[in-house]
């Protein structure tokens, strides 16, 4: 019997090592198996390798998952993966991402690293903290891509212990920030509400007088908007525009119940932006992504159109299409209004619209314009830059708008992906995003001299798309392509957007995809317009 007991004393642990051995032997042979999944064409299966991967948990599974983010172009497919490298723990994984990151400073590798830094800030481990941590001591402008990653990563996870980095960062602002480093300052910008909180009012304090000194130095119209709204979304305030009114607001500790100013502040900040079916633009480079799809021809019903909302408060530094004040306090007329006398199919609504806001375009914008139906190109295929809104070049387009007639199905995909590719020097050609040879996500051609508006218009749900594996048909005559779907429509966009900041406005007219269009909208901090032609239902 003692003999049995020692015995058995013996042989457990050798046993106990033995399975142990058998289970690092099996993790390494799938972390092999799964290393060649996360290597192949198809970004859903990418995905499944990356969730398995880091559910095994080890530093050999960790290089793998860091390959792949750094590679990824696919939306859907990333921010799955940043869902699961929560589960990626493992302390030794946890110091191979911490000598890796930091080589990641290059456009090519943000959204790798934006995604892999999520999952890190929603773990909320201590480890991944420390690592976060160490982190913080690079967040500058010099490093503006890693540092763009890691504060819209801790943004997204709601990190606002983090909160007490913003004023450092804000207070290194430079003319820099409104050109050239217009990546990190727009994600500088747009976390400050995220990792800021009433619980801790002196940071918050701290962030809304570093916003102000922003607003005060900045002459960029587009960082004076992103820096309103982040004044607006951080202390639940309008959106204004003077300084004064920010510094007041800090004296009297956010306690705004006490006697104000004399003036509350105003909400504009000068002449009134071009619109589109009512959505102002954001920023000097607007892009419209037109519908020609067959189901434009149909009869458009004008019905009761809805009077134009108040613009919500967290917006921006914009006051609507109503009157504005010119310098000498007279109020400007009101701009003439569309006719629509001739309007009869939903394709010549579009035209009147498109062709008001053009005419109404002043002469420091620029802008182009992309159709789609089955496919998608510019409106004028020797014009795929950004082009000035000169007298002439309105024209131009105009009678080009005039001339559109209806083709094909809706290719919403295609004509997103284009809009992405249009800037200020040169047009990426969409089609490159599918052979994986150029990415408007990382291309600084893009990132810098993009859109900053896009106008997206539609009256039907999309049913082609531009992706590389399409489904075969003969073999399910119902099955559809995988960026058909909304919820991967919207993920591209937030991946292709992340770092851009274009504000995307969304019209519908007629029968339209209400869920993609707000989703859309929303992702971006746009407009949904709803031009349904149906009667407005009164209350009661």
């Amino acid at each position: 019997m003692r003999f049995t007991r020692v015995a058995i004393a013996v042989l457990c642990p050798v046993i106990l090592l033995s399975f142990a051995q058998q289970q690092v032997h099996a993790d390494k042979a799938r972390v092999q198996a799964l290393a060649k999944v996360a290597a192949g064409e198809d970004p859903d299966e990418r995905a499944r390798a990356i969730e398995e991967l880091c559910a095994i948990n080890s530093a050999e599974a960790a290089a793998v998952v860091l390959t792949t983010l750094e590679k990824e172009k696919d939306g859907p497919a990333g921010f799955r993966m940043a869902d699961a490298v929560v589960k990626l723990t493992d302390t030794d994984a946890l110091k191979l991402i911490d000598k890796t990151i930091d080589k990641w400073n290059r456009p090519e590798s943000l959204m790798g690293a934006y995604w892999l830094l999520s999952g890190l800030a929603r773990q909320r481990s201590q480890p991944a903290d420390d690592l976060l941590t160490e982190l913080s001591e690079d967040v500058n402008d010099r490093k503006i891509y890693i540092g763009a990653a890691y504060l819209e990563a801790l943004a997204t996870a709601g990190r606002t212990d983090f909160g007490h980095l913003l004023p450092g960062i804000l207070e290194d602002y430079s003319e820099k920030w409104d050109a050239e480093r217009w990546l990190f300052a727009a994600t500088v910008l747009s976390s400050c509400a995220r990792l800021t909180s009433e619980k801790d009012n002196d940071t918050r304090l701290k962030v809304v007088t570093a916003l102000a000194d922003v607003l005060e130095k900045t002459k960029d119209d587009r960082v004076r908007w992103f820096t309103c709204k982040a004044l607006s979304d951080t202390t639940g305030k309008p959106p204004y525009v003077q300084v004064e009114y920010w510094r007041w607001w800090v004296k009297v500790g956010g306690k705004t119940a006490e006697a104000g100013p004399e003036h509350e502040g105003k909400t504009s900040a000068g002449r009134r932006p071009p619109a589109f079916f009512d959505a102002e633009a954001v920023g000097k480079r607007v892009v419209f992504v037109i519908d020609v799809s067959g189901s434009m021809s149909a009869p458009v019903n004008m019905g009761q159109q809805p009077a134009t909302p108040e613009p919500e408060k967290k917006k921006g530094p914009v006051s609507g299409r109503g009157k504005d004040k010119k310098e000498d306090g007279n109020e400007e007329a009101e701009p003439e209004k569309p006719d629509y006398s001739k309007v009869v199919t939903k394709l010549d609504l579009a035209k009147v619209e498109l062709i008001f806001t053009l005419r109404n375009l002043p002469d420091d914008y620029w802008f182009n314009i992309v159709t789609y139906g089955s496919t998608h190109s510019m409106i004028d295929p020797n014009k795929a830059e950004l082009v000035q809104a000169t007298t002439r070049n309105k024209e131009l387009f105009i009678k080009k708008v005039e001339e559109l007639a209806v083709t094909g199905a809706t290719n919403i995909h295609g004509a997103l992906n284009r809009a992405f590719c249009v800037n200020d020097k040169k047009s990426l050609k969409p089609e490159y995003m599918v052979e994986g040879k150029d990415d408007p996500a990382s291309d600084l051609g893009c990132l810098l001299g993009g859109a900053t508006t896009i106008f997206f218009l539609t009256d039907g749900a999309p049913n082609v798309s531009d992706e590389k594996n399409q489904p075969d048909r003969t073999v399910d005559p119902m099955a559809m392509p995988r960026f058909t779907k909304t919820e991967n429509i919207i993920a591209e966009v937030r991946r292709l957007n992340l770092f851009r900041r274009a504000v995307i406005h969304t019209v519908g007219i007629g029968p339209h995809p209400k869920p993609l269009l707000e989703g859309l909208a929303k992702a971006t901090g746009g407009a949904y317009i709803d031009r349904t032609g149906e009667p407005v239902k009164q209350d009661g």
